[in-house]
């Protein structure tokens, strides 16, 4: 009893520290933004190649089922090199109906921790992931030297029976969806309050012969 209560304790310690529920202050990654990316199913999917691609290889168009499915990976783009990435909340749309648009059949977390909302993945839902800042701090840049920090978050293992699209939106609870670095400073990525244009947020679409591209936001500078 002892040992999960200080288990406990330690959790919300970094959820607190991590998501601004002690207070926040403006981070290093201004210009994070959260995308998807589309990748076929593979058997180890939170390291396979082009699971987490340099902005470029970052795929946003998808084909119908059937036959196609797809791992939409949710990833974090254009995070600062020296703090990195620790944590990220973000909510998740698309069409509700069972077996029109897409369909999400399960999701998986590549994070080291993760406080998902009862419902989750749900449209309309949200999730926070973490990694622990002193030894799991996520620095990868798939693009070489310079070229900016991505982090693949998680995917969800989805197929689209229309025409439809995936979107990263923010964290139902608080209007916002935030990137958090190792130092444990918080940055909003979009809020009521925090826009962009284009927006920071990506999106897939999918569509017949997947030939339709969504938003990919990954190398886009500020904008406010």
């Amino acid at each position: 009893m002892v040992q999960r209560s200080r288990r406990g304790l330690v959790v919300a310690v970094v959820v607190q520290a991590l998501f601004g529920l002690v207070e926040a202050s403006a981070g290093p990654n201004e210009d994070s933004k959260l995308v998807v990316h589309l990748q076929a199913p593979a058997k180890t999917p939170c390291s396979q190649a082009g699971a987490a691609p340099a902005c470029n290889g970052i795929v946003t168009a998808g084909d119908l089922y059937p036959p196609s499915t797809y791992y939409a990976y949710v990833l974090v783009t254009d995070a600062d090199t020296l703090l990195g990435v620790a944590g990220a909340q973000f909510g998740v749309a698309y069409a509700p109906s069972s077996e029109a648009g897409v369909d999400v059949f399960g999701w998986t977390s590549c994070a080291s921790l993760q406080f998902p909302e009862e419902t989750w993945p749900e449209n309309g839902s949200g999730n926070r992931i973490t990694w622990s800042p002193e030894t799991q701090c996520q620095r990868s840049e798939p693009g070489g030297p310079g070229t900016g920090v991505v982090v693949t978050v998680g995917f969800f293992y989805c197929a689209a029976y229309s025409a439809d699209t995936l979107r990263v939106t923010v964290w139902p609870n608080d209007s916002a969806a935030t990137v958090a670095a190792c130092d444990a400073k918080e940055e909003t990525v979009e809020s009521p309050t925090v826009q962009h244009s284009p927006s920071h947020l990506g999106f897939a679409v999918f569509s017949s012969g997947g030939t339709v591209p969504g938003h990919n936001p990954c190398g886009q500078g500020g904008g406010n």
